[in-house]
């Protein structure tokens, strides 16, 4: 490639697009991630959702799933609620909810403590984010990364 040539692809690089279609195409791994926090019992902030108060409802939902811990609250009874999950990716955020008909009720029972990811979250979907990211620069400019 000439140096007229590879001027001519980097002026063609739109990095607000190249970073926004990285995100779209990876929101799925956004939400995935989102849904294993908690399979955990994990808020966004790390901590734990919250703990359930009736001990017998506690034993049958660690019966469930043993992960998040005894009595640690996981929002899963039957799946819908996380199995609805969706990322909408705008120009300037990822929007995270669930369209279940419960995500009002459990949203405002626990604020703050569902949609969003954990710093390790974050941190793996920062290395998913920049696979993509490379790609796009490299079908745009014809420049690999090392």
């Amino acid at each position: 490639m000439t140096p007229k040539g590879l001027l001519d692809r980097l002026r063609r690089l739109d990095l607000d697009k190249v970073v926004h279609d990285a995100v779209e195409g990876e929101k799925s791994a956004m939400v995935e991630l989102n849904r294993d926090q908690l399979r955990n019992g994990l808020a966004p902030d790390g901590a734990r959702i919250g703990q359930y108060s009736s001990i017998s409802y506690a034993r049958l939902k660690q019966s469930m799933n043993p992960s998040p811990g005894f009595r640690n609250v996981d929002l899963i009874y039957t799946g819908n609620f996380i199995n609805d999950f969706v990322a909408e990716v705008s120009q300037t955020e990822v929007d995270l909810f669930s369209r279940d008909s419960k995500m009002d009720m459990l949203d405002e029972k626990y604020p703050g403590r569902i949609f969003g990811l954990t710093k390790e979250s974050r941190s793996k979907f920062v290395t998913i984010f920049y696979n993509r990211f490379k790609q796009h620069v490299t079908t745009i400019t014809g420049l690999t990364f090392k």
